[in-house]
């Protein structure tokens, strides 16, 4: 069998037969004009330079680097660490300043996981104040600032705010035990004609007045007899921890079942004790 004289030549174009040779060899072979196999004209390419010069250039926030954010500074105040469930509200009031200048934003309050209240900040300053009902215990409130986009104090020194948080604490305290936790740290303390106190010493009235106050519950009048109408009269199967023990010429504080705590008279000094007087008034204010 005749072998194909094509696979010789594709041999010799491969390997180092010029371009013309090889036109005019496949010209013959084929039957093709010969300048159908001319060389391609050659490509022209543009400088790299002249690319560079056509690209567009980069402007804005790519061009530079990223603003340094920073937090600022949250001055968080209470008006008391304890809200007696019902009677008072905590009040807070936040500060927010960077670099000692008011700073512009939304403070958000949460008790514990819960947002309860956001308020805007009005000259670097916002308050909230608890809500009366919360539950017993020891609650958590956290307050987080949220900055505004165009907050201007950072803007010029070059640098972004950011969110910033702070953690306060409030007890909640049922009106029963914020009367009967502050009448108890006054055992020992004696017993003093007009004192009005723990320094100088009480009386028994003195002391019931001072109590009431100091637990966040009311302003009570200085004399007992004043205090017997301070509030509303109940039975003594009704009556309450923390309600006002009277009869004519002293007061004392019920602590339930059979016990009182009071100033009993000059020599003495406060104490837990039993119930001794007849026919005593119950009182709840």
């Amino acid at each position: 069998m005749l072998k194909s004289p094509a696979l010789p030549l594709r041999a010799r174009i491969r390997h180092k037969a010029p371009v013309a040779v090889v036109a005019t060899t496949l010209a013959l072979t084929l039957g093709v004009p010969a300048a159908s196999f001319a060389a391609p004209a050659p490509v022209t390419t543009v400088a790299a330079p002249a690319l560079a010069e056509s690209a567009p250039q980069l402007v804005g926030p790519l061009a530079t680097a990223k603003s340094e954010r920073v937090k600022p500074k949250l001055k968080v105040k209470r008006s008391s660490k304890r809200q007696v469930r019902g009677e008072n509200r905590v009040k807070i009031t936040v500060h927010a300043r960077y670099k000692g200048k008011r700073v512009p934003g939304k403070i958000e309050f949460r008790i514990g996981k819960k947002l309860v209240k956001t308020k805007t900040l009005k000259k670097g300053r916002a308050a909230y104040k608890l809500p009366k009902n919360l539950k017993s215990g020891t609650q958590k409130i956290k307050v987080t600032y949220r900055p505004e986009t165009s907050a201007g104090v950072a803007r010029k020194a070059g640098k972004e705010l950011r969110d910033a948080s702070r953690t306060i604490r409030v007890k909640v305290m049922t009106k029963a035990k914020a009367i009967k936790t502050e009448a108890l740290k006054h055992r020992g303390v004696r017993y003093r004609g007009g004192g009005t106190s723990p320094r100088s010493g009480f009386d028994c009235s003195g002391f019931v007045q001072y109590v009431y106050k100091k637990a966040g519950i009311a302003t009570l009048p200085r004399s007992s007899s004043a205090q017997r109408y301070a509030g509303k009269v109940v039975s003594r199967k009704k009556a309450k921890v923390g309600d006002i023990i009277w009869t004519p010429g002293h007061v004392g504080i019920y602590l339930g079942g059979n016990k009182q705590i009071d100033a009993p008279r000059p020599g003495k000094t406060i104490q837990v004790r039993a119930i001794w007087q007849r026919n005593p008034v119950f009182i709840q204010v």
